[in-house]
């Protein structure tokens, strides 16, 4: 793309952005009485009907649940609305890039001129008469592609609660299909563009003045938001993925990379297209390793190519590419590319949409704490977990989750809330054996409980069988506490177990090991919040964020796995630096190649340098 064209998405997606946030914020007043000051009444005013009554009522709960999780009513209410903002435009720059692959029929680059709603239309005549015939075919629209895109696509999200008025829309609309912008929407690299200029260079610049550090999640989400160029993810991908499955033959199903710091996916929609050429010559060579997931080798399952070829877009995103960020977008965006990236593996092999294996899940979390309702997590526990010995030791693992997660928002990736499960993992162990002395000072235990045999014997199991069994269980529950809830309670109740489902699953992607992480981290101070943790966590690396997460990301890599960065170049050769030159780069891991790449790389005051290392032990 050349600066002109970036410009232009930079400069239409601040003017869509200011559309929604004050569309959404008419309607959160205006409509359903929900004002960042003074009362928050409970109940919904008279002059809404059944319809309305129903969503003034989740969005009361929405935000009494972000006021739970620690902001104050005003940023509760700021905090909805960017995030409804967001949602939305992120939905229709979809459709756009979607329409521009010939991934589905035209719906929004006419308007309701567009031919999916005419034809749509066609089948209940009467329908164009209604004042929001458009926006009830979208519905239609983004309920089919929720099936495969759910965490963007899915209108019961808190963030989809609320849709623009005919005038809003029709204006955003409008605003997306300006003539100049059409070449970008068949472009890979838009809807990382449209992630990055979301927030202003103004926003950028304030929450600097005002603080040199940034003081909470957002900021620091905001304050690192750069593109990588593909010359650089092409560099780094070819020069730890590439390489190592050409040193290194392994059945392709077990490789495992991650980007822990994903932003819009960047690394990971290279590392798809490297890995589909990965699984091509895995197939194709004879004494290929058979796959620690089946026992057998790729060409013992799939005989035949052409069976495979299907399945590898799926394979990829169900075992190979895993990602992580603080920015709950960065999981709408990175989720989008990855299922458009398959679209098109589908696309190339002709396969119509009704041939398409279904896309059920991509790997990309958002690190935020555990839901802040303690009410309900000790009503959660007590109700589902207290009758059998089984459920109280899940009970110990869920409160350990739970507390160490309180700064994921801040630390996202850093966090080493592995470790905690580990030692809760191996308690549970020790009770299933009878020790009771080393767990008699566990709350869920009574002193006088004698050695009990467990549904899932964990004195058989290693940690990762357990871990697998006891999510499946804690997955059951959730959605079991949730449906249980009174009409009042049920959708706050119902975002408690939500939120914890997706931290169980960020849990989940920290406990792995990786055979490739790449990267393109924070730099600068961490949070103030967080800055006591993080200097524990990281002695050697605390005087720079980029730094720590180098240190972790050889610490979730396997021996001899790479780790592709581009950083700051200040490491290389600041004296405050010396520790992780000699302890991490040299310590833990061997440098195997170094571009020094200067200014103008980000878009950002900043010197950078992308390297590649091998870890070590």
């Amino acid at each position: 793309m050349d600066a002109q064209l970036i410009n232009l998405i930079a400069s239409t997606t601040q003017q869509a952005r200011r559309l929604l946030e004050r569309e959404f914020s008419e309607q959160f007043e205006g409509l359903y009485d929900l004002r960042p000051e003074g009362e928050l009444p409970k109940q919904p005013g008279s002059h809404l009907d059944a319809r309305a009554r129903l969503v003034r009522q989740k969005l009361y709960a929405l935000l009494q649940h972000k006021m739970a999780n620690g902001l104050p009513q005003d940023q509760a209410v700021a905090n909805a609305l960017r995030e409804a903002a967001f949602t939305s435009l992120n939905r229709f720059a979809a459709l756009k890039m979607l329409e521009a692959r010939g991934l589905m029929q035209e719906c929004v680059s006419k308007g309701d001129q567009s031919a999916g709603f005419r034809e749509f239309c066609g089948l209940a005549p009467s329908l164009p008469l209604l004042p929001d015939a458009y926006a009830t075919y979208l519905a239609c629209v983004f309920d089919e592609l929720a099936v495969e895109v759910k965490v963007l696509f899915d209108r019961q999200d808190p963030s989809g609660l609320i849709w623009p008025r005919r005038p809003a829309l029709m204006e955003l609309v409008n605003i997306l299909n300006t003539p100049e912008l059409a070449q970008a929407w068949g472009e890979d690299e838009t809807i990382g563009w449209i992630y990055q200029y979301f927030n202003s260079q103004d926003e950028r610049r304030q929450m600097r003045a005002e603080s040199a550090a940034p003081r909470n999640s957002r900021e620091m989400a905001v304050r690192n938001q750069f593109f990588t160029p593909r010359y650089v993810v092409k560099f780094l991908v070819d020069y730890t993925l590439g390489e190592l499955a050409c040193l290194e033959p392994k059945d392709p199903r077990d490789l495992k990379v991650l980007d822990p710091a994903c932003g819009s996916g960047h690394f990971l929609l290279y590392a798809f297209e490297v890995l589909e050429g990965i699984y091509r010559t895995a197939w194709e060579t004879k004494n290929c390793p058979a796959s620690s997931l089946t026992g057998r080798t790729l060409r013992e399952d799939y005989p035949e190519w052409e069976p495979l070829q299907r399945e590898i877009p799926g394979l990829i995103l169900a075992f190979n590419v895993h990602g992580v960020d603080i920015d709950s977008r960065c999981a709408q965006i990175a989720a989008l590319s990855l299922w458009m990236r398959a679209q098109k593996a589908y696309q190339l092999l002709g396969l119509s949409a009704a041939e398409r294996p279904l896309i059920r899940q991509v790997h990309v979390a958002v690190a935020e704490p555990m839901p802040g309702e303690r009410d309900y997590l000790r009503a959660f526990l007590d109700q589902q977990f207290s009758g059998d010995a089984e459920g109280r030791v899940l009970a110990e693992l869920i409160e350990v989750a739970f507390n160490a997660m309180h700064l994921a928002g801040e630390l996202g990736s850093l966090m080493k809330v592995e470790e905690e499960i580990r030692s809760a993992i191996h308690q549970a162990r020790s009770a299933a054996s009878g020790d009771v002395q080393q767990m008699s000072h566990l709350s869920l235990f009574a002193p006088t409980q004698q050695s009990v045999q467990l549904t899932l014997d964990l004195r058989q199991v290693t940690d990762e069988t357990f871990w697998g069994q006891a999510e499946g269980r804690i997955y059951s529950e959730l959605r079991a506490f949730a449906e249980q809830a009174a009409q009042d309670q049920g959708f706050q109740r119902q975002l408690f177990a939500e939120d914890a489902v997706h931290g169980f699953a960020l849990i989940d992607i920290l406990r792995q090991t990786y055979d490739v992480v790449l990267m393109n981290p924070p730099f600068g101070e961490c949070t103030t919040g967080a800055k006591a943790e993080f200097q524990r966590l990281y002695p050697r690396t605390k005087n720079d964020l980029f730094a720590a997460f180098v240190e972790r990301g050889i610490q979730l890599l396997r021996k001899g796995g790479r780790l592709g960065a581009i950083t700051s170049r200040t490491g290389f050769f600041l004296t405050s630096f010396r520790k992780w030159r000699e302890e991490v780069l040299l310590g833990e891991a061997h440098p195997l190649i170094i571009a020094d790449l200067g200014h103008g790389v980000l878009d950002a005051m900043v010197e950078t340098a992308a390297y590649t290392l091998e870890r070590l032990k």
